[in-house]
């Protein structure tokens, strides 16, 4: 009895792992979907930090030369 349980067992085990690793992909895929969501962020908040300091530059420059073009005027 016991030697024809022994493929059942097997087969049932086998079967087992196969959802296991099918359930581990979902994860997986729903790690890199996630991931490459996180990298667009990412270099959308570098391209967002590039343009504030730039505009800060240009504000500033542009503040000093209202400044300097005043103390002309004076």
């Amino acid at each position: 009895m016991k030697i024809l349980l022994l493929p059942f067992l097997i087969l049932k085990k086998v079967e087992c792992k196969d959802e296991k690793i099918l359930e581990l992909d979902g994860e997986i895929k729903d790690l890199n979907k996630k991931l490459l969501s996180t990298k667009v962020l990412l270099k959308q908040y570098k391209n967002n930090q590039h343009e504030y300091f730039a505009l800060l530059d240009k504000y500033n420059d542009l503040e000093n030369k209202i400044r300097k073009e005043s103390k002309k005027s004076k």
